[in-house]
């Protein structure tokens, strides 16, 4: 998996997100009060890991308030201790958060490889697969650099697709095909094409 960029104060969130930071399922979106906050690597200044790999073991449950208009509000009370699997490092969590929410996302970690140029999901979209269409976004990137972006689109007929651009293309240019892969071989192309002239 390719994983977003880690440095403290290099991501960027709230109001002010960077284009490159779109739709990115794995980056916490900043809520309203926490707008002025970066997102960081958890645990990041502890261990011998670069990037730790965490098990997560949880104790959860829920816990309903009465609000003065006579509804009921339900949040979930949590213990949570994260071991890292590489260094051993362990980081507790404790609290309340908000009981809506929480249900598993996915992205599929195998990113998509075609000559310099990997695209790894970054958000699977509407539950990942919604029947048969995809919805999914992936970032595209060369080396460690995220160059550009792969999403999906319907057509004015209806016609499902997904359209990639790079960064560095005018504003307009893209290319277009079936799925993900294939949209990324034309971006391939498309860029060779513009590195041989």
């Amino acid at each position: 998996m390719i994983l977003p960029p880690a440095e403290r104060g290099y991501v960027e969130q709230g109001y002010g997100t960077p284009m490159w930071l779109h739709n990115d399922a794995r980056v916490p979106s900043a809520s309203y009060n926490l707008r002025d906050c970066d997102a960081h690597p958890l645990a990041a200044y502890r261990g011998a890991c670069e990037r730790h790999l965490f098990d997560v073991i949880e104790v959860a449950r829920d816990v309903e308030t009465e609000l003065p208009n006579g509804e009921w509000k339900v949040e979930q009370e949590f213990s949570a201790r994260l071991t890292c699997v590489r260094c051993g490092v362990i980081v507790a969590w404790e609290g309340t958060r908000d009981g809506e929410g929480q249900d598993p996302r996915a992205v599929d970690p195998v990113p998509l490889v075609v000559g310099d140029l990997a695209a790894q999901m970054i958000d699977g979209g509407r539950d990942g697969v919604a029947g048969d269409r995809d919805w999914s976004t992936w970032a595209i990137h060369r080396g460690a650099e995220r160059i550009g972006v792969i999403t999906w689109a319907r057509g004015p007929r209806g016609r499902d697709y997904f359209t990639a651009r790079l960064f560095a293309w005018p504003d307009g240019e893209k290319v277009e095909a079936a799925t993900p892969v294939a949209v990324l071989r034309k971006v391939a192309r498309a860029a060779a094409v513009a590195t041989a002239s």
